[in-house]
C-alpha cells in the first residue's frame, strides 16, 4: 500500500524536472547485520519504487541470523541479490565498498544506499533521479527521514525517547530546508549517489566508523554539491532504551570528532567546525550560569526575575512552536511537549554525551561499536 509523505513543508518547492532523455538506471545497496527482523520491509519499499530499481543488492555482512534467508524466502524476483560477507572488520563501510567492487554496475547511473531498518517512500527514487538530472555537480542527496510509528506495546521510557527523537529529527528537517537543503552529512539512513561521484571518492571510507559523514565530506572536498532531497521521504527505525541511545549518539558524535580532527585543514569542513565551536561555547556559557545561579542562591538566599529576563524564555519557545510544522502528525500533545522542560532536559543529556564522546575520541574510536 502506498503511503503519502509523512509531512510536506509549507513553502515546498515544485519537484524538479523530469529527464526527457533515457530514464537513469539505478542499483541499490542495503547493507544489513543481524535485520532478520525488519529488511523484508526495507527491500519491498526498493520494489515499490514508481522509477524502477534494476537491482536491490542485500549485503548479509556477519550475520549471525537468518538474514538472508528471510530475503532468498521473501523475494522471488530477479532483481533481488543477497551478497554475503564473512569476517569483514571495517564494519559499514566494508560491506558497502565490497558490493561496490563485486556488483555489475556497467551503465549505472545512480547508487541508492538504504539501511535495512530504512522504509523509503515509493517516488523517493524518482525524486532524486530528477534532482541529479536538474544538476550536474550534484553527487549525492540524503534522505528526510522521520521515525517509524510506535510498537503498540511501548513502554513510557520507549514512548518518551520516541516522542523526543521524532521532535529533534523534525528540527532538523526544518534546518536542511532553512539552509536550502545544503546539508552536511548524507546519512547513512538513506541517501542516493551519482555513480560518478561515488567511484571518484572511491567509496566509503573504511576507517571511519561514521562512513556517511566521510563520505559526504569527500565529496564536497572533490567538488560535487551534497544536499538533502527535497521530496525524499523515509522511515527509520530509533533507540527506544536509553542504552541505545547513548550508544548511538556516542558513535555518532565521537565519530564526528575524529573526522573533523582528521580533516582539520579540509574546506569542506570549515563550516562543521565553526558549528561545534559554537556548541562548546554555549555548554560553557550553560555551566557558568548555572554555577552563578547557585552561587547565588548560597549567598543571597534568591533571586529576583526582571520582565526583560522572560525574553530569552519566549522566544525559545516561540521558535519551538514555529518548527512545529514541520512535525508529521502534530498534535496538541506536541504543543504541550515543545512547551515543556523536557527537550532542554534532553539537550542537557545530548551535551552530556558530547562531553563523554570528546573524551573517547582521544582514544581508540575505531573500535568502538
Amino acid at each position: 500500500m502506498t503511503r503519502t509523505p509523512a509531512h510536506l513543508p509549507r513553502r515546498h518547492p515544485a519537484p524538479a524536472p523530469v529527464p526527457t532523455e533515457a530514464p537513469a538506471r539505478v542499483v541499490a545497496l542495503v547493507p544489513a547485520h543481524n535485520e532478520e527482523a525488519l529488511i523484508a520491509v526495507s527491500v519491498r519499499s526498493l520494489l515499490e519504487q514508481t522509477h524502477p530499481v534494476e537491482r536491490i543488492i542485500v549485503i548479509a555482512d556477519n550475520c549471525t541470523d537468518d538474514t538472508a534467508g528471510v530475503v532468498e524466502r521473501n523475494f522471488d524476483d530477479d532483481r533481488v541479490v543477497v551478497l554475503e560477507t564473512v569476517g569483514n572488520r571495517h564494519r559499514k563501510a566494508g560491506a558497502l565498498n565490497h558490493a561496490l567492487s563485486h556488483a555489475d554496475l556497467d551503465g549505472i547511473d545512480v547508487v541508492v544506499e538504504c539501511d535495512a531498518d530504512t522504509e523509503i517512500h515509493p517516488s523517493f527514487v524518482a525524486e532524486a533521479v530528477a534532482e541529479f538530472a536538474a544538476d550536474a555537480r550534484l553527487g549525492g542527496i540524503g534522505a528526510r527521514f522521520v521515525p517509524r510509528p510506535l510498537p503498540a506495546d511501548a513502554g513510557r521510557t520507549a514512548r518518551l525517547l520516541w516522542h523526543l527523537q521524532r521532535h529533534e529529527y523534525a528540527r532538523d528537517d526544518s534546518q536542511r530546508v532553512e539552509r536550502q537543503w545544503s546539508v552536511s552529512v548524507l546519512s547513512g539512513t538513506a541517501s542516493a549517489f551519482r555513480l560518478d561521484a561515488l567511484r571518484e571518492a572511491d567509496g566509503w571510507d573504511r576507517r571511519s566508523i561514521v562512513e556517511d559523514y566521510a563520505l559526504s565530506i569527500d565529496l564536497r572536498e572533490l567538488g560535487w554539491r551534497t544536499s538533502a532531497g527535497a521530496r525524499t521521504f523515509c522511515w527509520t527505525d530509533v533507540p527506544l532504551t536509553i542504552g541505545e541511545l547513548w550508544r548511538q549518539r556516542l558513535r555518532w558524535y565521537g565519530g564526528t570528532m575524529v573526522e573533523l580532527d582528521r580533516r582539520a585543514d579540509a574546506e569542506a569542513t570549515r563550516f562543521d567546525r565553526f558549528q561545534v565551536m559554537l556548541f562548546e561555547l554555549m555548554l560553557v556559557m550553560q555551566v557558568w550560569f548555572l554555577v552563578m545561579l547557585a552561587v547565588t542562591l548560597v549567598v543571597a538566599g534568591g533571586i529576583g526575575v526582571a520582565w526583560w529576563g522572560l525574553l530569552l524564555p519566549i522566544v525559545v519557545f516561540a521558535d519551538r512552536l514555529h518548527r512545529l510544522r514541520y512535525l508529521p502528525g502534530r498534535s496538541a500533545s506536541d504543543v504541550a511537549l515543545a512547551l515543556s522542560p523536557l527537550p532542554d532536559l534532553y539537550q542537557l543529556w545530548r551535551q552530556a554525551v558530547w562531553v563523554r564522546a570528546g573524551r573517547l575520541a582521544h582514544k581508540e574510536a575505531l573500535a568502538w561499536q
